[in-house]
């Protein structure tokens, strides 16, 4: 009678084999895991920021326009890091338009990642963010606040209408942020790509504008 051998040792290579493509997996999904737990924080610290912002400009009505940045981006939109109140209104009394400043220029930081660094660098606010204060057109005082930021992967640019306008219209989303952030595909290609950018929004109407 012949006898079979190596047998078993071929179980346990199958075995680790099955093994090993389960860990993979586990990997796979652990790496998705972490990527959207960092996409939903994210949101969550911009929704906060666009909240505080706005927060900001109902608190300040008579000074609302003063705080219109629009969406196009440049060195001196909230985010950079740029922005610098001539005054402390924590020290002196400033009327709305300096409070209106003040406020941007706190925002500014607070976008920029100013409350924690690496070095030279500010580590404590979300990637690339920016922030964006438009007035709504046709319909005095009222306002759209933004928070955009680059995202991970891409996904779709953002395409939600969150306000209305006086007619009761949906307004175009916010081009907050817009062809300003990029994506490595596969072939090592850095190139622009709306569909990296997240951004949301939030509205509001402020009982007066303007001086």
């Amino acid at each position: 009678m012949m006898k079979t051998l190596g047998f078993t040792l071929l179980e346990v290579l199958v075995a680790l084999a099955i093994l090993a493509v389960g860990l993979l997996g586990i990997a796979g999904l652990m790496v998705k895991g972490q990527k959207a737990s960092y996409e939903a924080y994210q949101r969550q610290q911009a929704l906060a920021l666009a909240q505080d912002m706005l927060e900001r400009v109902r608190a300040n009505p008579a000074a609302a326009t003063n705080y219109v940045t629009g969406a196009t981006d440049s060195s001196a939109m909230p985010g950079w890091g740029n922005l610098v109140s001539p005054v402390d209104c924590l020290v002196i009394s400033c009327s709305p338009q300096q409070l209106a400043l003040q406020d941007l220029a706190v925002w500014d930081q607070q976008l920029s990642g100013s409350s924690e660094s690496f070095g030279a660098n500010r580590v404590g606010g979300i990637i690339r963010a920016r922030g964006c204060i438009e007035s709504i057109a046709g319909t005095p005082n009222s306002f759209m606040v933004s928070v955009s930021w680059q995202g991970g992967e891409p996904t779709t640019a953002p395409s939600s209408e969150v306000c209305k306008n006086a007619a009761g219209n949906d307004v175009l989303p916010s081009t907050c942020g817009k062809n300003l952030y990029s994506y490595r595909n596969a072939q090592g290609v850095v190139a622009v790509n709306d569909a990296t950018r997240r951004m949301v929004s939030l509205c509001l109407s402020t009982p007066q504008s303007g001086p």
